[in-house]
């Protein structure tokens, strides 16, 4: 059902790991169709938000609500055991066990999706590669593919950009900028200033603050003592 609520909502959470206070009564909300940024250091939780909002972890206190169900995560590394034999078509056609559960037959339209997204990702020609036998750049562009496969309305990304080329960069800018254009909400942590400021809003978290340090459009989040207080 579509409503007017926030994509998500974050009331009074707070968050502990291995009674280390992570998040201390952290308030927010994110509008349909935003693109936020999440920065800061190792260890921050810039992960563990988005395991919050994702429903991974449950907070110790407050509440997390999400306007619809449905959303898509991409990991920073993939679950796939390094064993398993698969090619890229069959890792991105993952995505849409959803639509037609994992032994359903892929429809005509499950097909031309899977094909658009590797195009998109500019990995439609690995379709038949082994995954286990890629580099990190291309794991990362087909777990990408396989997320948006599922055409979801929140799309959830850990560090997708970590140790890649301006080239992959690049592309994930531009997919990630598509689907903003389409009305996903798209949540993003990163380490990268560049990427951080092609969002429209960048959420500064700061390690054993327990919580939020700037939260704002790049131009004002990102500026050098803003940086300073969060990477310190």
């Amino acid at each position: 059902m579509i409503t007017n609520k926030p994509s998500v909502t974050l009331d009074g959470v707070s968050f502990a790991r291995d009674e280390k206070p992570i998040f201390t009564d952290l308030s927010l909300s994110i509008e349909k169709g935003e693109f936020v940024a999440l920065l800061g250091t190792n260890g921050s939780g810039k992960s563990t938000l988005l395991d919050l909002i994702a429903g991974v972890l449950k907070p110790d206190k407050g509440t997390v609500a999400r306007a619809e169900e449905r959303y898509a995560f991409v990991p920073q590394r993939s679950h796939v055991s390094e064993q398993t034999p698969m090619t890229v078509a069959s890792a991105v056609a993952m995505g849409r066990w959803g639509n037609r559960g994992m032994l359903g037959r892929p429809t005509k339209e499950d097909r031309a999706e899977i094909d658009s997204r590797m195009e998109q990702l500019n990995i439609a020609d690995l379709r038949n590669a082994q995954f286990s036998r890629l580099s990190g750049g291309q794991r990362q562009r087909v777990l990408i593919a396989q997320a948006l496969t599922q055409r979801a309305p929140l799309l959830l990304l850990d560090e997708p950009e970590a140790g890649l080329d301006s080239q992959a960069r690049a592309i994930i800018q531009q997919v990630l900028a598509d689907e903003v254009a389409l009305g996903t909400t798209v949540v993003l942590a990163t380490h990268e200033l560049d990427s951080a400021r092609l969002t429209q809003r960048c959420i500064l978290i700061q390690a054993n603050a327990g919580g939020i340090v700037a939260d704002g459009a790049p131009d004002e989040t990102l500026s050098d003592s803003m940086l300073a207080l969060a990477f310190h």
